[in-house]
């Protein structure tokens, strides 16, 4: 066992070292109780009082190193042993008399985008150079994207298509992301179905417009649902968008929407952009989709 560099317990290590035991066993004769063996520290009182200004230092610093090391017991009777130096005490007032640490601890920068000055926290000082989002943003506008030009070879098209398709089989995640894919669009009622709404209002129909958003059925939005729960939806169809012009998807056309919706348990009328400039018609068909 090595010998402390405390004078006092060196001196009674010394006194009572003496050899037992076979050559190879352990042991610890500094450690073992002898029959009228007086301890070093007999009388001390306060682990702290023995040692000199330079021993403290080196065990606070293995303290607060190895602090994961002690019970929560241990380091309570630790903290009420060093309270109890009135010393100690009033070193610890002052300390938190002074202003907090982050408070103190910020430099001022300038901003590389905008030039305005703004306080960071000392450890940013290197990796903070804009004042806001804005900033950031504006500072990428004309920097073209690490891969631009790149192909995408056909094995990282082919695993990025089947990991979408799973994705979307999921029907929490696609009508989370339909949400917010309707929420940033900021949807607002095209003039076809400002139109329907006008004759729908007007004959006073049991359908509203929920066309922002507010409904989402299998990750897709129906522009107008029944208000008395008898699950009717109405559609309407612009010619350019729907026509058979366009690339659509299966779930966009309207065998489509007809078929999803059915298989809710909605049943689903669809009104053509074209059909508005009738207006007596598009009522007679509405009401009589209800009374179905």
């Amino acid at each position: 066992m090595p010998l402390s560099r405390n004078p006092e317990m060196r001196k009674h290590q010394l006194a009572n070292l003496t050899y037992r035991g076979k050559k190879g066993e352990h042991f610890s004769p500094a450690t073992e109780f002898k029959k009228g063996y007086v301890p070093w520290n007999k009388g001390l009182r306060g682990y702290h009082m023995h040692f000199s200004e330079d021993e403290k230092r080196k065990r606070a610093e293995r303290i607060k190193k190895h602090r994961h090391l002690f019970t929560k017991d241990e380091r309570s009777k630790i903290q009420k042993r060093l309270w109890s130096n009135s010393e100690h005490h009033k070193r610890m007032s002052e300390v938190h008399k002074k202003p907090r640490l982050c408070a103190r601890r910020r430099v001022s920068l300038t901003c590389q985008q905008c030039g305005k000055s703004f306080e960071v926290l000392l450890y940013r000082k290197n990796s903070a150079k804009f004042c806001s989002r804005a900033c950031i943003a504006l500072s990428k506008v004309g920097i073209p994207p690490w891969n631009k030009g790149i192909p995408m070879s056909e094995e990282s098209r082919r695993k990025l298509s089947k990991s979408v398709e799973k994705l979307w089989r999921n029907l929490e995640y696609r009508n989370k992301t339909s949400i917010a894919r309707i929420a940033a669009q900021r949807r607002r009622p095209t003039k076809p179905e400002r139109e329907l709404m006008r004759i729908i209002n007007e004959n006073n129909l049991p359908f509203r417009y929920v066309g922002d958003g507010s409904l989402i059925l299998y990750g897709l939005n129906p522009d107008f649902v029944d208000c008395d729960g008898s699950k009717r939806i109405i559609e309407v169809f612009g010619d350019y968008w729907h026509s058979g012009k366009r690339d659509l998807r299966w779930q966009e056309t309207e065998q489509g929407k007809k078929a999803v919706y059915g298989q809710l348990g909605f049943k689903a009328l669809v009104i053509w952009e074209h059909e508005l400039k009738e207006p007596d018609k598009v009522l007679e068909k509405i009401k009589e989709f209800d009374r179905s």
